[in-house]
């Protein structure tokens, strides 16, 4: 008995495993990059990858810049970035959000069958009523992309403030003379407070990246890189989500601005 005769399997092996060739070419990207910096700049690993990372994300704070012999490298880096990595990223994200935003939209069914069977016990509502709330309405696509957004913005918020609420930095952005621990902020430390860490993560997620906040330890660099990356995809995902609510509005609104009564 032969084999049944599948036309993907014509497909170049990139195409029938694109999510997995994406992840490959990304990593090899990013390897480049750390690599290359680590080598020419002498820049440790965290520093290197905290930098592929801004670029990659196009958040660049600026806060860590290339020696005159490295510019050369990222300028083509950069533009081999713009033209590989974007498509690879839109998928890669694609995914990650769908994955997100099932995950929360179970919890937020189970949270609505909790409160269906309590009114319905009081027969207040009847849970088809209340079950349109929950449908994967453009409000409801966007309400979830909204809480996810800010589950991650809180999460930046409440490590940037508590861990480096003062901090002297290290290799290249150290502050010279600056004492860590309870000497941080009288010798010169670099402080945070709540609002600048809010502020801090508004712009660093909408890839703004003003760079006049950005993070300063090892261990805040590290955080960094892979919060921004997930919090710059959730914004994403929120704005995305806003056209398809103004046009349900508008949808339904329009009627009423066509035949006013």
């Amino acid at each position: 008995m032969q084999d049944s005769y599948d036309p993907e399997d014509d497909l170049p092996l990139c195409i029938r495993h694109q999510k997995t060739f994406n992840a490959i070419a990304l990593l090899l990207y990013v390897a480049l990059g750390v690599s290359m910096l680590s080598l020419y700049e002498q820049w440790s690993f965290v520093t290197s990858f905290y930098v592929i990372v801004q670029i990659v994300t196009t958040v660049g704070y600026g806060d860590i810049a290339p020696s005159r012999s490295g510019e050369l490298f990222l300028a083509f880096y950069v533009m081999l970035g713009t033209v590989l990595v974007a498509s690879i990223l839109n998928s890669l994200i694609e995914s990650i959000v769908e994955a997100s935003q099932a995950e929360l939209a179970d919890s937020l069914k189970e949270t609505r069958d909790s409160v269906v069977r309590s009114i319905s016990r009081n027969k207040i509502f009847s849970s088809k009523v209340l079950s349109m709330y929950w449908k994967r309405t453009p409000v409801a696509n966007l309400v979830r992309s909204a809480v996810v957004y800010l589950l991650f913005l809180a999460g930046w918020v409440a490590f940037f403030a508590l861990y480096e609420r003062c901090s002297c930095s290290y290799g290249a952005t150290r502050v010279e003379g600056c004492l860590d621990g309870d000497n941080c902020t009288e010798t010169g430390g670099v402080q945070l407070s709540f609002e600048d860490a809010f502020y801090m993560g508004v712009i660093t997620f909408s890839t703004v990246g003003f760079g006049d906040f950005s993070p300063k330890s090892e261990l805040g660099r590290i955080f960094g890189s892979i919060w921004m990356i997930l919090g710059i995809i959730t914004f994403g995902n929120m704005v995305s989500n806003v056209p398809g609510h103004i046009q349900q509005v508008m949808c339904r609104d329009r009627p009423q601005l066509v035949n006013p009564q």
